[in-house]
């Protein structure tokens, strides 16, 4: 079994990237050939997300950490239709979307040490965002705070 070592401190989420259809394709009846490795998504009391790429060969260096903030990290979730945009959580309330580069044809995949803000939402009032999630249409997301409230942010 693999092991993906790199984090400084505990894993709080792990978020598998999803796995786009091409409804043509469905309808059609046709299958696609393409071999696209797995990615894999974690979010560590160090402040980073990293991806991954499952079944990367042995000895590949450490996840990319595509996120960082000044505080723990406590959830990473890739939007539902957009394979290269993330988002993060962190434990002063703060919530980012970042664009990461798609992966390319390398064991490794993409250089996620390009990954870019699309946006942030300020914190809200130090409260620790622990959880979140995107509506099917990636239009929403829907964020968990220590408080016990979740709010919806619009995505554009």
């Amino acid at each position: 079994l693999a092991s993906f070592p790199g984090h400084g401190a505990a894993v709080y989420d792990v978020s598998w990237e999803p796995e786009l259809s091409n409804d043509a394709a469905e309808r059609l009846g046709t299958v696609d050939f393409e071999q696209r490795p797995s990615r894999v998504m974690t979010a560590s009391a160090d402040g980073a997300a990293r991806i991954w790429t499952v079944g990367a060969p042995e000895g590949a260096d450490a996840g990319d950490a595509v996120a960082q903030h000044a505080c723990e990290c406590y959830g990473a979730v890739w939007h539902p239709l957009v394979p290269d945009v993330v988002a993060t959580a962190a434990r002063d309330g703060g919530i980012r979307l970042w664009r990461v580069p798609s992966i390319g044809g390398s064991p490794r995949g993409a250089d996620l040490s390009q990954a870019q803000i699309i946006t942030g939402v300020a914190p809200s009032q130090g409260v620790a965002a622990t959880a979140m999630a995107f509506d099917k249409g990636g239009m929403r997301l829907f964020v968990g705070f220590a408080d016990g409230i979740v709010r919806e942010n619009i995505v554009e």
